[in-house]
């Protein structure tokens, strides 16, 4: 886990939104670096829970990314556009959007994390911003 952020208990609201944004950077190298925001349990390990954003970087240096993760009329029923894109806000997909089961009715942790495939490589969440909507 490189960072996490605890959204508090209620501020989505059934119909609200979390706009998660990142700046990594990282080595410029062949092996692949999987950069991954997730929803989780307020205070747990961050490596579960459900994948808001998920790329696979290699031969670039840095990566910018925002997604919208918001609630389905429900305070447990999320729904986003998880595939990367050029222009992370606007894209297509050959896969269907991500959907996710958090309880947002109670504390839970946005957790940004980087999985190296190579000892030698390295990932730097630069900055991030995660923004609540409330929606009633």
């Amino acid at each position: 886990m490189i960072d996490r952020v605890t959204v508090p208990g209620g501020a989505m609201g059934p119909n609200g939104a979390l706009r998660i944004s990142a700046l990594w950077q990282y080595t410029d190298s062949a092996t692949n670096k999987i950069l991954r925001a997730r929803t989780a349990a307020a205070g747990g390990d961050g490596l579960t829970g459900h994948t808001v954003a998920e790329v696979t970087v290699s031969t670039t240096r840095t990566f910018i990314d925002t997604r919208i993760w918001r609630n389905q009329n429900s305070q447990s029923v999320q729904a986003g556009f998880r595939a990367a894109a050029t222009n992370a806000i606007a894209g297509t997909a050959t896969t269907d959007y991500a959907t996710g089961a958090q309880d947002t009715s109670v504390d839970f942790d946005v957790v940004f994390t980087a999985e190296l495939a190579s000892g030698s490589a390295n990932a730097q969440l630069v900055w991030w911003m995660v923004e609540v909507f409330h929606g009633a």
